[in-house]
């Protein structure tokens, strides 16, 4: 199956899901957990809080399946509840305490690397950033670098929708990086060391 007709194959059973058909949660759940699986250890270590943030998805997603909107990209939306359910989970672990033996009883905190290192981010800080340096990019390197990195398109759906060669788009998205890492890279320095 090539990438136009699994987007078609996910929005056909998203939307039947939102009709509230069983067989087509279940199809679309043994597609996606793995997908999503996968895509949420690029931002969390933890396996098993894995595990837990994709059982709250799953869960939410049938539960809510009347109200769920019509997407044009399930992957990506299904991305973005994901990211957004292990920065909160992480955020409330950083306040579980861990008892001592033989330490009368006191605590320590325990405080994942993951959440020290959002946490040590100023939020508004890096978005300001980010679009600074996202300005500074073309109107056309900015285009494909929302579609290959916020709407998670491959690069053959880039080059699909934008009418360039797939070659042409590797080059396009390859000099966007080069101009934001370029502009990014010393705020990253003086911001984690």
């Amino acid at each position: 199956m090539n990438i136009a007709e699994t987007k078609i194959n996910d929005i056909k059973l998203w939307d039947e899901l939102r009709s509230g058909s069983r067989n087509s949660f279940m199809e679309f759940y043994d597609l996606m957990y793995p997908i999503l699986y996968a895509h949420g250890l690029k931002y969390c270590f933890d396996k098993e809080l894995m595990k837990e943030v994709l059982q709250e998805v799953f869960l939410e997603v049938w539960e809510k399946r009347n109200t769920l909107p019509e997407v044009h990209n399930v992957k990506g939306y299904l991305y973005a509840i994901v990211i957004r359910k292990i920065n909160r989970s992480l955020s409330n672990k950083k306040h579980k305490t861990l008892p001592l033996e033989n330490a009368n009883q006191q605590t320590i905190s325990i405080q994942s690397y993951e959440f020290a290192l959002i946490e040590s981010i100023n939020t508004n800080e890096l978005k300001s950033r980010l679009q600074k340096a996202l300005s500074v990019l073309t109107s056309k390197q900015k285009k494909i670098i929302i579609m290959k990195f916020f709407e998670d398109m491959s690069y053959e759906e880039i080059s699909l929708k934008t009418g360039s060669n797939k070659r042409t788009v590797y080059n396009q998205i390859y000099e966007a990086i080069k101009i934001l890492k370029k502009y990014l890279t010393l705020f990253l320095l003086i911001l984690f060391y």
